[in-house]
């Protein structure tokens, strides 16, 4: 999927009331559906998830405060932030004494609306901007909320695009957000690209690839706690996306044990990028790979962002819009992903078979036979660099080591292989 292809369907999305469950989060998976072929499930509301539970389904169709003159100052339908997440159904005329400990606003950003839940408390409550609420000077308001909490289920989506292996690269993103651009619906969008890309090449896919949408936290835990045998079985690696399209560099986190081939693949990308970016370690406080990374799970899931949430102004308010992400920012990102996944299909382990001294690589046509110093050409000696160091050690290593790609170097070492210089071997 191109830039314009991700817009399109940003537009379809982002009007969309998602939340950790209920239509909006069906909708906006059915639609991704179009896309990508999407395999639903659902978790039914009281299902155990270790330390949580799957809580009940939330739906709204309307909400409001109107002043004495029947004006609606603030209306669901304008901005769906402006309801807090999981308000119980409200009807009545409040004063604004009693109204106020039921609005919320941030009064360091006075035109923006936040973003607020109440997921496993029952309350309700209203997000507006601060201008808003200086503006009310009416003694009582009427209030509606017309919501419902009822037994339910959470929905995610999941796709498994097969390779020849069965061991598996994960790639999550969450998406149980209401309409927030960067923070919600640039790390799905990264994935649903992504999946498009790899599904026209998957006959030539060594691994297999898990794209999984879920709802933070509560989805990722959920899914864990279904699958984790699988799990702990199958995955090499993979990562979190999220905040994919705003203007910042690149932010990678690692996994909270070690780097794994999967991590090197997305480092050397990275470099490769021409982009700004950090490298940083594991954060408990980061995104969904946290749970992943948990005690008693220990599954290696990094985490790719540009500005991490948190540290941009704009983060859970309705600030964070279409006007405040680019598109060619996510189409870079998805860019970015594809070009780690293409240096990870070309890793591999390699055994010198030539022993005794360095080949003589003119002699297998490896090597002009001409020698100038002054030669600006580096195959050979990087040729002669993966002769050296093949120990059984991975590609990825050693071509981290001379500065390229493992995309180039798997060609070199191709070179070696097809003279009988190195064996390879495909999987990791």
């Amino acid at each position: 999927m191109n830039s314009r292809q991700l817009e399109a369907l940003f537009d379809r999305l982002f009007p969309i009331n998602r939340s950790i469950t209920g239509n909006g989060l069906r909708k906006s998976l059915a639609i991704i559906g179009e896309y990508i072929p999407l395999n639903i499930i659902e978790y039914k509301s009281g299902t155990k998830c270790f330390d949580w539970v799957v809580p009940e389904e939330w739906n709204i169709s309307e909400a409001y405060i109107e002043d004495q003159n029947g004006k609606r100052i603030v209306d669901f339908k304008e901005n769906n932030l402006h309801v807090m997440g999981y308000s119980i159904p409200v009807f009545g005329i409040f004063t604004m004494d009693d109204l106020l400990p039921h609005l919320f606003t941030i009064p360091e950003k006075p035109d923006a609306i936040p973003f607020v839940t109440s997921y496993y408390k029952r309350n309700w409550g209203f997000c507006l901007s601060h201008n808003t609420l200086l503006k009310m000077k009416d003694s009582s308001y009427r209030v509606c909320i017309e919501s419902e909490l009822s037994e339910g289920s959470l929905t995610l989506g999941e796709l498994l695009i097969k390779g020849k292996s069965k061991k598996e690269v994960l790639l999550f993103s969450h998406i149980g957000h209401p309409s927030m651009a960067n923070d919600q619906l640039s790390g799905p969008l990264t994935l649903v690209g992504l999946a498009s890309r790899l599904l026209t090449k998957k006959e030539m896919l060594k691994y297999s690839y898990r794209f999984v949408l879920a709802p933070e936290t509560i989805g990722s835990i959920a899914y864990i706690a279904r699958n984790k045998s699988r799990l702990r079985k199958r995955v090499m690696g993979g990562m979190t996306a999220a905040c994919t399209a705003d203007h910042g560099g690149f932010t990678y986190r690692t996994p909270k044990r070690g780097n794994t081939p999967f991590d090197t693949a997305v480092e050397t990308a990275l470099k490769q990028s021409g982009e700004i970016f950090e490298i940083h370690g594991f954060s408990p406080l980061g995104c969904d790979e946290r749970h992943f990374n948990s005690h008693g799970i220990g599954i290696a899931i990094g985490s790719l962002m540009r500005t991490p949430p948190g540290q941009y102004p704009e983060y859970h308010t309705s600030l964070d819009n279409k006007d405040f992400i680019s598109f060619d920012k996510l189409t870079a990102s998805v860019d970015l992903l594809e070009s780690a996944i293409s240096n990870f299909e070309s890793d591999c382990i390699i055994q010198a078979i030539h022993k005794n001294c360095e080949p003589k690589l003119d002699k297998h046509g490896l090597y002009p036979t001409t020698s100038n110093k002054n030669d600006k050409n580096q195959e050979t000696g990087r040729l002669v660099s993966i002769w050296a160091l093949a120990d059984g050690r991975l590609l990825s290593e050693i071509s981290t080591g001379l500065g390229i790609s493992t995309v180039e170097a798997r060609k070199l070492a191709d070179k070696l292989a097809a003279h009988k210089l190195i064996r390879i071997r495909e999987t990791l």
